[in-house]
């Protein structure tokens, strides 16, 4: 009867856990779809400015933005702007992916 409880319990506790974490992410996908705006701002201008120089590899990845280097991270960037056409709704939309991808790995 106790394993009964503990497990009864437990399962409460993960679903719980799991629509908690669905109704978050539909909230905070809301927000974006509604807030996010499509243009460049502060500064994105400064270290997004090899991409509009039309620089490549390995310039890019070993541009320094502030006191480090962008690295593969540029790389993303460049793949991103380039299928989007300089999209920064998708680039949020994308960070926003990236955030809830190891909470939907971990409940499915």
């Amino acid at each position: 009867m106790g394993s009964t409880s503990f497990l009864r319990s437990r399962f409460t506790t993960a679903a719980l856990l799991a629509g908690a974490s669905v109704l978050l992410a539909g909230r905070l996908f809301a927000l974006v779809s509604q807030k996010a705006v499509n243009i460049l701002f502060w500064d994105q201008w400064g270290f997004l400015s090899p991409l509009f120089q039309g620089k490549t590899g390995w310039a890019l990845f070993t541009t320094q933005a502030g006191s480090h280097r962008m690295g593969v991270g540029f790389f993303l960037i460049q793949l991103l702007a380039g299928l989007t056409h300089w999209n920064t709704r998708a680039d949020s939309f994308a960070i926003l992916a990236l955030v809830f991808w190891p909470c939907w790995r971990r409940w499915f």
